[in-house]
């Protein structure tokens, strides 16, 4: 049944894209601030007293390392497609090879003599499925080995959960100088000020990437409108899209709707983190007197970019 909301009452709801399928760059665990994980090595090793013979097969070009934040520079060994889930890089499929207690991830290109397992990115971590068909986690040990554990474990055990989970294509924090202004930094150029998309990947680590999509999408709107906060004109266009947005969250969090807005309600709090900003979104506030949206009760469609009407004002 429709219902007609003054938006007071819907930013009231809200107050409280980055597509993983399109994301490209380096996996940043959140334990090891400014490590990444490569497709292979920048300068060759003296391997052999190190590796067991049958690994040397695998050329270092075609193995997953960790490099530290000195080799870290965006280079193309480092970039990954997350695509579906699966991780593809320059060098072909990042897989899994497990070996005793550790697992090397090795870059698949076609066939192998070697029984390897795909390494997906699910709920914020590095996951295969081995022999027995048990979903398992990587944790980082050293340069090219890796630990594993099973997934329920990683996520409810306080210590794994920290050492197994990666940021997807996170930029750096731009510490104190990121809340300079309203737009703040955003290196990356995605809509999302940095700080604000380290702290969405860190509040919904757990959760599952169809929950953290529409609250990035929330966001990059609501950005946008912070930048523009004294133009209203500017403001008022971009409404449609934020509440296209918000319904979509609604959609994809009305299972457990009080928690994710708690959630959310983190996240706006960071958004609007210095005394400007929150000065600026008052202003925002202002424009909307007067205001009625009905709800469309159909919050589905809206995640596919479906138009919002544009809201109208009452008479008074």
């Amino acid at each position: 049944m429709d219902m007609r909301h003054t938006l007071g009452l819907l930013l009231f709801f809200s107050s409280i894209y980055l597509s993983s399928a399109a994301a490209q760059g380096p996996l940043e665990p959140v334990t090891m601030p400014g490590q990444c994980l490569q497709a292979g090595a920048f300068k060759p090793k003296k391997q052999a007293d190190t590796l067991p013979k049958w690994l040397l097969q695998w050329h270092r070009a075609r193995r997953g390392y960790i490099v530290t934040l000195t080799d870290c520079d965006q280079h193309r060994q480092q970039e990954w497609i997350n695509d579906d889930g699966s991780l593809i890089g320059m060098e072909g499929e990042l897989a899994a090879l497990p070996f005793k207690q550790h697992v090397i991830p090795v870059i698949k290109k076609g066939r192998t003599l070697i029984k390897t397992f795909p390494i997906q990115w699910l709920q914020g971590r590095l996951v295969y499925k081995g022999r027995d068909g048990q979903t398992r986690c990587l944790i980082p040990k050293n340069r090219f080995h890796f630990e594993h554990a099973l997934l329920e474990d990683c996520l409810q055990s306080p210590d794994l959960r920290e050492k197994s989970h990666w940021y997807y294509a996170m930029p750096p924090s731009p510490g104190e100088e990121g809340k300079i202004g309203l737009a703040g930094i955003d290196s990356d150029q995605d809509g999302v000020r940095d700080d604000v998309q380290r702290f969405i990947a860190s509040t919904f680590q757990d959760e599952p990437t169809e929950k953290m999509m529409p609250v990035s999408k929330m966001v990059m709107v609501r950005q946008e409108q912070l930048i523009h906060a004294y133009d209203k004109e500017k403001v008022l266009a971009l409404l449609p899209q934020a509440l296209a947005s918000q319904y979509c969250f609604f959609h994809h969090t009305q299972d457990d709707f009080s928690r994710y807005r708690v959630l959310y309600k983190r996240v706006e709090a960071k958004l609007y983190n210095t005394y400007d900003r929150l000065k600026a979104r008052n202003k925002i506030n202002s424009y909307y007197g007067g205001m009625i949206v009905e709800d469309p009760g159909d919050y589905e469609k809206y995640c596919n970019q479906e138009p919002v009407n544009t809201p109208q004002f009452e008479d008074r």
